[in-house]
């Protein structure tokens, strides 16, 4: 389909694209037209967006696993 892209603006051959990504407050969406080179850019920033997000909330979630074990002993 032949329309402009919301991200650039130019008029080019564009497909119609549903992206999600997750954050702390819940998932962020964008729905929209976007031509080639916008859609591949952004699904690339959402990969690593999404990939450093999983380490985050990985390395956050065992440092509280940590404390919690600590805080148990300090109990005892």
């Amino acid at each position: 389909m032949t329309v402009s892209c919301d991200n650039c603006g130019r008029i080019i051959d564009t497909e119609y694209v549903e992206l999600y990504t997750p954050t702390v407050f819940g998932d962020i969406g964008f729905d929209g037209n976007l031509c080639a080179g916008c859609k591949s850019i952004i699904e690339v920033c959402i990969y690593h967006y999404s990939e450093l997000y999983d380490q985050l909330t990985k390395k956050i979630l065992s440092k509280m696993f940590k404390l919690n074990i600590k805080t148990q002993k300090r109990m005892r």
